[in-house]
């Protein structure tokens, strides 16, 4: 598994030119240089954490059907997620998980590893994935049931924040040798997410599209909050974007 490792410029000063100048005015040139090289590079974004992935099963002989089973706990986090609200009117975001105990997800988020589809799960059982342990001994027990989330409303020139563990589920194939039927599975496995881009997109509705229910609320200093009731509408917006794994929040941004 590779980590992700962040863009650094190197400026190699050269004797001639450090000898014609005043004594430190060679490190604030090579300073000056690295940041100039640093911003073209990307670098001006933002440098991406150093994150410590945890182990990706080899995608075709396992060292240990452990590599398989579901970790204790969010396996890297928290992350970052902001929803902008850039248009002319009043919008609520709605979130987009289900299943049991399932965090909030105001968003989505697709990506690729080594030809493997990467996503974030909606729904928190883990039979929907499905999860590999469930193929396994002792395996995933799931509850049939749903968790409502109400909806994050959004004044015009407001945005919200929230948290989310950065994770993803993997496309794998459980082996025979680790299987509890002797059979292999197709199966997933969750992970941090690795390194490359990812496809974040999030739903809104117009706060106007309301009919049945109160849809405002007192917001707060950045202009949102959560709505009291569910309100039975839904989405008539999207906003995507592109995540870089490792590299700053998630920003999502509805616009006119």
């Amino acid at each position: 598994m590779s980590r992700t490792t962040p863009w650094f410029a190197s400026v190699v000063a050269c004797l001639s030119l450090a000898c014609a100048v005043e004594p430190g005015a060679a490190e604030e040139a090579a300073e000056e240089a690295a940041e100039e090289s640093s911003t073209e590079s990307g670098g001006g974004q933002g440098a991406c954490d150093d994150v410590d992935s945890p182990h990706v099963p080899p995608l075709a002989d396992p060292d240990t059907c452990d590599s398989y089973v579901i970790p204790d706990g969010p396996v890297w986090g928290p992350g970052e997620v902001v929803v902008v609200n850039q248009t002319d009117e009043a919008i609520f975001v709605l979130d987009q998980s289900s299943g049991c105990h399932q965090p909030a997800r105001p968003f989505s988020l697709v990506g690729e590893h080594q030809g493997r589809t990467l996503e974030l799960p909606l729904s928190g059982c883990a039979s929907d994935w499905p999860a590999c342990q469930l193929y396994m001994e002792p395996s995933v027990i799931c509850l049939g049931c749903d968790t409502l989330y109400h909806p994050i409303y959004i004044e015009p020139g407001g945005r919200w924040r929230t948290t989310w563990d950065p994770w993803v589920a993997i496309d794998l194939t459980l082996p025979a040798a680790c299987s509890s039927s002797g059979a292999s599975e197709a199966c997933s496995v969750p992970i941090a997410p690795p390194p490359g881009d990812y496809q974040a997109q999030a739903v809104a509705a117009y706060a106007s599209e309301c009919m049945t229910v109160d849809c405002t609320c007192e917001v707060d200093e950045e202009g949102s909050c959560s709505l009291f009731e569910l309100p039975d509408v839904g989405p008539s917006l999207t906003a995507d974007a592109v995540w870089t794994a490792g590299c700053g929040p998630v920003e999502l941004v509805f616009e006119n």
